[in-house]
């Protein structure tokens, strides 16, 4: 139900003010028509009829749920929808919708004070302490990195919205972001080396340990990866193409090296047999790392099979909780344990920036002692 209505207003008969849902509104200026409001993408408001007054309270629930389906005009859910269906969102990079979509489900499904969901709360309830109890919340339940993620989300649907006349002000903005712990872990060799052999001895994901072992030999991101194709390897050694505007190298082969890479081309080649699947003509088009159906394998997909292998490292003992590490550290590992200077290691790792190399070298300089 909306909320109350004016009992002044002068409704057709039949028609009670506080049962009328929500987003459908009376014409009392002697149109005789029910009708709808909404924006264009310039943020002008405009009406629409949907009813005549002869329209009985059935009718107009039956409308409201035609044109809004569940969701009221004033509500998180329907902005929502409103902003993924905009250019705006549109033209965004198909990461950045999909993280947006995992934020929306999280804060969507938290429960609102006054019942339900978050997701069908209406949005003059939203104001910056609200949103600063969501973030809190979400970084004890889920972790700073998820609540962050979400606190960015919603400042960018709620500058959309203000911008285009649902709200009055960005009820995020301003809003405390949660502190992000520093994991800067670095497996030690032997811990490398017992999740590997771990790796190679289960039965599913078997791409998973010659990926472990691309991403600390050339020093790669997982996504970096998962970007690899057949273009990627020539006689002089692995090109790298890196991301977040690292400086792209080429990886000398090393018997390690070219065991991982004919590894996965093996695993790719009896996936796409078994199913049947023609190889793509373009070297540029073949992906190295393929799921079990042939397919390219996403980010998502590395992620829930390391986590899988992460939590069976920890129940066999092959792991104990202080050893645990992610996939990204391997390329911090790699970066430690690339011999040479500073500069030399920079260069391998693609780094732009001298000062990213105090995140990922965690090395110990070794000096000369003071000459006399």
């Amino acid at each position: 139900m909306g909320r109350h209505r004016s009992q002044t207003l002068q409704l057709p008969p039949g028609i009670e003010a506080n049962r009328l849902p929500q987003g459908i509104y009376w014409d009392a200026s002697g149109r005789g028509r029910w009708y709808v409001i909404y924006h264009d993408e310039t943020g002008r408001r405009h009406t629409r009829r949907v009813a005549g007054p002869g329209a009985t309270l059935a009718d107009l629930q039956r409308l409201a749920t035609a044109e809004y389906g569940s969701q009221p005009t004033d509500s998180f859910a329907w902005v929502t929808e409103q902003f993924q269906r905009s250019p705006i969102f549109r033209a965004l990079a198909p990461a950045t919708q999909s993280d947006y979509h995992y934020c929306h489900a999280i804060v969507a499904a938290l429960p609102a004070r006054s019942g339900g969901t978050l997701g069908n709360s209406q949005l003059r309830q939203w104001n910056r302490p609200m949103v600063q109890r969501i973030v809190d919340h979400l970084a004890e339940a889920r972790g700073p990195s998820a609540a962050n993620h979400a606190l960015r989300y919603l400042r960018r649907l709620f500058r959309w919205a203000a911008n285009r006349g649902h709200l009055s002000e960005n009820p995020a903005e301003g809003v405390e972001t949660a502190r992000e712990r520093q994991q800067r872990r670095l497996p030690t060799p032997e811990t490398y080396r017992a999740l590997l052999d771990f790796a190679r001895q289960q039965s599913g994901s078997a791409y998973l340990a010659p990926v472990m072992e691309l991403a600390y030999l050339c020093r790669l991101r997982a996504i970096e990866v998962l970007d690899l194709t057949d273009a990627s390897a020539s006689d002089e050694g692995l090109t790298v193409v890196r991301r977040k505007g690292s400086r792209g190298n080429i990886t000398e082969w090393s018997p390690r090296l070219r065991t991982a890479w004919e590894e996965l081309q093996e695993q790719r080649q009896q996936a796409w047999e078994r199913h049947r699947r023609p190889p793509p003509l373009r070297a540029e088009e073949r992906r190295l790392v393929v799921g079990s159906d042939g397919h390219p394998l996403q980010r998502s997909g590395l992620a829930s099979a390391w986590q899988r292998l992460i939590a069976r490292a920890l129940a066999s003992g092959t792991l104990d909780p202080a050893q645990r590490f992610g996939l990204h550290d391997l390329k911090r590992a790699g970066i430690t344990r690339t011999r040479g200077t500073r500069a030399e290691k920079q260069e391998a790792s693609g780094h732009r920036s001298p000062s990213m190399m105090d995140v990922y070298d965690q090395s110990v300089p070794r000096v000369r002692p003071v000459e006399e």
